[in-house]
This record gives C-alpha cells, sequence and structure tokens, in this order.
C-alpha cells in the first residue's frame, strides 16, 4: 500500500502540482464610528467551524484597523482583537451575540500600544452548512468542501481606550464565511 501512494506521489509531481487548499472560517465587519471613523475587523471565530445551530458561546482572534483615532496627532491605529461572546439563538436562523472584547492597537507607523476594551452586541442571520465542490478543466482540477456557518448581520459597540479618556460607539455589519478545505492538481506550463 505504501509502495503504491509513494508511485502516485511520484506521478503526481512529475506531471502536475498537488496543491492543498484550505481557508479558515472567517468573520468580517465593518463600521462608522460617531467621530468619523471606519473601523473593520477581520478573524477566525470558533463558532464558524460548528455545524450546531445551538453554539451558546464564540471565541475569535484577528486584526483590526481604526481610521481615525482619539489622538489628534495620528490618522489611523491598527492590530490584534480578541473576543468572547454569548449566542442566544431567536429562531431557526437568527442569533443574538453579546460579549466583551480587547483590541491591541498600535498608532500609525509608531511601537505606542494602546490597548482598548469594548463590549459588542449584533444580531445574525446564520445557517449551518457543508457544501461539496469541485472545478476541472484541461489544465487541472480542484475538489474541496465548506463547513460550517454562513452569516451575516449588524452590530453595535462600545469602545473604551484603558488608560485614556474619551468613549466610541460603533456601529456596523459583519459577514461569515465558513470554513473550506481541499485540494487541486494543477499541470504546469498548460496553456
Amino acid at each position: 500500500m505504501l509502495w503504491a501512494l509513494l508511485g502516485l506521489a511520484a506521478v503526481i509531481y512529475t506531471t502536475g502540482c498537488l496543491v492543498p487548499l484550505g481557508i479558515p472560517a472567517s468573520r468580517v465587519e465593518g463600521g462608522y464610528a460617531a467621530q468619523g471613523g471606519a473601523n473593520l475587523r477581520v478573524g477566525t471565530h470558533v463558532v464558524g467551524y460548528r455545524r450546531d445551530p445551538n453554539a451558546r458561546w464564540d471565541l475569535g482572534a484577528g486584526y483590526s484597523l481604526t481610521t481615525v483615532t482619539r489622538d489628534a496627532m495620528t490618522t489611523h491605529a491598527n492590530g490584534v482583537y480578541l473576543e468572547g461572546s454569548y449566542l442566544h439563538r431567536l429562531d431557526d436562523h437568527t442569533r443574538l451575540s453579546i460579549g466583551p472584547g480587547m483590541n491591541l492597537m498600535f498608532r500609525d507607523s509608531s511601537e505606542d500600544m494602546v490597548p482598548v476594551a469594548y463590549v459588542r452586541a449584533g444580531v445574525e442571520l446564520y445557517t449551518p452548512m457543508v457544501a461539496a465542490v469541485s472545478s476541472s478543466d484541461k489544465c487541472g482540477v480542484a475538489a474541496g468542501t465548506w463547513f460550517g456557518q454562513a452569516a451575516i448581520g449588524a452590530y453595535v459597540d462600545v469602545e473604551k481606550p484603558i488608560g485614556e479618556s474619551g468613549v466610541a460607539a460603533v456601529i456596523g455589519v459583519s459577514g461569515r464565511l465558513p470554513a473550506f478545505g481541499g485540494a487541486a492538481i494543477v499541470i504546469p506550463y498548460c496553456k
């Protein structure tokens, strides 16, 4: 059996390229603060990998960007966020979420890090899913599966820089993509 797998790998290697494909479950959200700034968060969240419609909690982490900060000398801040939330199911495809989060933001290109605590509340229309997909043409073939939860929603959060004055309220929209796993065989130099 091992020799058959090694032989298949050698054939694929000499005649084409085997490329693993993977996309983590992702949440993207964009919002607008009353002070005139835009907020963006892109990350991966545990609930996006689950097909259980009765999930009660979510944890996530990712990249965060704010275009206008409370400091008049800086134009933007970026960093990472960590967030947890409690999920309350309203019906078959709607849920509320509420929970705390923390942004670790760096202003402009400086090394000045500002932790920003926030509380986020949101509503989502969601659906658990598993969908197999495949594609082929004369230069290769790809196959894989989307699995987890897809969603679209709206949120509001209240942010407070730790150790600084000021509070910001942000309102925005969010979307989730389920995770994807698969592989492709590509024939090099094919036209």
